[in-house]
């Protein structure tokens, strides 16, 4: 009756077909304390039908405190209004379903809609159900909501101790979802969702999953306390995601573009997206994980606004259409520096570019088909693949804080394809590898320590200059050592190029052709050492043009190249190492005057005849070899017109030397054979001096002077 209300009302329904119907109207409130219980006869199900009537201003039907364990609940009100539901914890439906063509609220917070995790909840609603004050509480394991009137917003909160299988706005998109799960147990699984936005706090030990596509137009957040966040169905869309989890692992898959606000887990984080992963917050950081794996159809951040992270390993970041790689570890937390697995950008002109604020950047491989970018700020950029290839792309900009690469397998391996490809830049040492052609572009150490700069490449490649070395731009490279090792068959092509690392700067080049070095105004005045890059080559040097026996060696440096290396080394050049093989010198005189020359090799060391001197100068001609030294193409053996001549080692072989003395004033010599050699030396002209390390072998010593005097006060003969 209308307005009143019934103190008690008992009602048995002994119909074991049909349900117990309550037909209302508005204002109907079913009271507390309604009870539905099993008779004695053990009904095997007890069905109430609610059925609301004409909507008014207020609620239409109020559920109120409804004890019911056994049988179905449905509300059917599709014409009615406003519907407050307020649950007994006793309220155990199978089944509870509810519609209505107006809202649907709880009585308070803290209110329950529906305990019983066995049984299914179906909304039907053509208005908002559930508020920020006033959520349906649950605790079903089946939801299914319909917001008929159009994207209407969805406040819940989900009591469940198991899983939750939600199905939310599969016919219309919802407005607002927000999904707040209190229990410490159970999970949440998304079978459909299409909203305008959806909010998930859960913190159960379960986590967040789809088995079926969620669909979210706006900004989307799914929050576990310390569980995982697996949203990984192939058509998945949404909008800005925020995601959080605690030491749980996140995987998302999205069938769009992907723009990302927060995401945060110390566990790992695996992000595939059909279309580009994008940042959603500007300079903010973006990722916060363990591991990160990120996959895109197109690019992962772009150059002027690069994903921001704190992780401690890049797993792996590729493109698989077309698009670049662009990331910015900011290490917040734990000054960690980076570890790269693998970086893959795809498609013509598209980068790699990464930028680690402090701690190491460990590179393991990447590849981009334009430009790779690697800096450690603060830094040391290492191998982190033993050897195996680093990068891979057209050119290359490495900057560090601190080293870059380490020497051996140590070194940063690269492939570039640009004229100039690389370019170095590094507050230490710099070691770089290389199994194809590489043309260099600006190097720079910017500290006044001596570092060292290696490059080597492998058999048969180039290593070109392709801008100068220029301490006056670069002025920290003064001290520096500079190796440039193009192996067996290789070349080392200066460019015509300065290379100027100084007066205390050394550079040493291997190669079997070496070939426009410097400009002229060349320096690395600590001393240049060329050596031939084939093991037991043998070295030619003197009159390539005019001289068939010195232009019949394996490595050759003619007489102008001679003198502009020994000029640049601060008058002093080094030739061959132990693994040369014989040595044949002629006509070589300086121009620079003071030209030092040292000669080392396994084998032997001789001109080609006894008609003029092998080498002119007023400096020192040394001598390393483990086998004979002239005498091998003419009884004078080795002529020299120099200063002083050093003997350091024969292998105990014969040492057969002849001063002419045309130019220079007394020859001082210093004879070490190691061994049993015969040590003949003649000085044609001027004074032969004993210096101080004197002649030493266990063989005979034969000492001529022709026109002058032997002076021995300066050492000793040990013969």
């Amino acid at each position: 009756d209308t307005g009143k209300q019934a103190d008690v009302v008992q009602v048995e329904n002994n119909d074991t077909t049909n349900a117990l119907q309550v037909l209302a109207i508005s204002g109907f409130t079913i009271g507390a304390g309604l009870t539905a219980a099993v008779g004695d006869d053990a009904i095997a199900q007890f069905d109430l039908l609610v059925n609301p009537g004409t909507p008014g201003d207020i609620p239409d039907v109020t559920i109120d405190d409804i004890q019911l364990n056994v049988g179905d609940v449905v509300i059917d009100g599709t014409g009615s209004g406003l519907v407050i539901l307020d649950m007994a914890a006793t309220f155990t439906p199978a089944n509870f379903t509810i519609t209505t063509g107006s809202t649907i609220d709880g009585a308070g917070v803290g209110a329950s809609i529906a305990h019983g995790s066995a049984g299914s909840l179906t909304i039907s609603s053509g208005g908002a159900i559930g508020t920020t004050y006033n959520p349906l509480v649950l605790d079903m394991d089946t939801v299914k909501i319909t917001t008929t009137g159009g994207a209407n917003d969805i406040k819940l909160t989900d009591q469940n101790a198991s899983t939750t299988t939600y199905t939310i706005g599969s016919a219309v998109a919802a407005g607002v979802v927000t999904i707040n799960h209190t229990n410490t147990a159970g999970s949440i699984d998304f079978a459909t969702l299409k909203s305008s936005s959806i909010t998930v706090n859960h913190t159960g030990s379960g986590g967040i999953t789809d088995s079926g596509t969620l669909t979210v137009s706006g900004a989307s957040s799914f929050t576990t306390t310390n569980a995982l966040i697996t949203l990984d169905d192939a058509s998945n869309t949404f909008g800005d995601l925020t995601l959080a989890a605690g030491n749980g692992n996140i995987t998302i898959v999205e069938n769009a573009g992907t723009s990302l606000a927060t995401v945060t887990t110390s566990g790992s984080v695996n992000i595939s997206s059909a279309g580009a992963i994008t940042d959603a917050n500007g300079a903010l950081l973006n990722i916060t994980a363990g591991s990160l794996t990120l996959t895109a159809a197109n690019a992962i951040g772009t150059l002027a606004d690069p994903l921001e992270t704190d992780i401690t390993t890049l797993t792996d970041a590729t493109v698989t259409t077309s698009g670049g790689v662009y990331l910015h570890e900011l290490d917040t937390t734990g000054g960690n520096g980076l570890v790269i697995t693998n970086i893959d950008a795809l498609g013509a002109t598209n980068d790699v570019a990464v930028t680690v604020d402090t701690g190491t950047l460990q590179v393991g491989t990447v590849d981009a088909p334009d430009d790779v970018s690697l800096v450690a700020t603060a830094g040391v950029i290492t191998d982190g693949n033993a050897g195996t290839n680093n990068i891979t792309a057209t050119t290359a900009t490495l900057t560090a804080g601190s080293s870059i690469g380490a020497s051996g397998s140590g070194a940063i391996d690269v492939v570039l394809s640009g004229a100039p490809a690389l370019t170095l830049s590094a507050n230490g040492s710099i070691y770089i590898a290389t199994t194809a052609n590489l043309t260099l572009n600006t190097i720079a150490t910017a500290n006044a320590s001596a570092d060292t700069v290696s490059v080597t490449s492998t058999t048969g490649k180039t290593i070109t200059l392709g801008k100068a070395v220029d301490e006056a731009s670069e002025t920290t490279l003064t001290n520096d050592k500079f190796i440039f090792n193009a192996g067996a068959g290789g070349t080392f092509d200066g460019g015509s190029l300065l290379f100027d690392i100084g007066a205390a700067g050394t550079l040493s080049i291997t190669a079997d052709t070496i070939k426009n070095f410097g400009n002229g105004s060349d320096q690395a005045g600590g001393g240049i050492t060329l050596a031939p890059g084939t093991a037991n080559a043998t070295i030619g040097l003197g009159n390539i043009i005019t001289n068939a026996k010195i232009a019949a060696q394996t490595f050759k440096i003619d007489n102008t190249t001679l003198n502009n290396f020994a000029k640049a080394g601060g008058g002093s050049l080094t030739v061959g190492d132990t693994s040369s093989g014989n040595i044949l010198i002629d006509e070589v005189t300086s121009t620079i005057g003071a030209f030092n020359l040292t000669l080392i090799t396994g084998s032997t060391i001789d001109d080609t005849d006894d008609t003029g001197d092998a080498f002119v100068s007023s400096g020192t001609l040394t001598l390393t070899s483990k086998n004979a030294i002239g005498g091998l193409n003419g009884a004078a053996g080795l002529n020299t017109d120099v200063t002083a001549v050093v003997v350091t080692d024969t292998g105990g072989k014969n040492v057969t030397i002849t001063d002419s003395g045309a130019t220079n004033s007394d020859t001082t010599y210093d004879v070490v054979t190691k061994g049993a050699g015969t040590v003949t030396l003649t000085q044609a002209s001027k004074n032969m001096v004993i210096g101080t390390t004197g002649i030493s072998t266990t063989g005979t010593a034969d000492l001529n002077v022709t026109a002058g005097e032997l002076n021995t006060s300066g050492g000793t003969i040990t013969a």
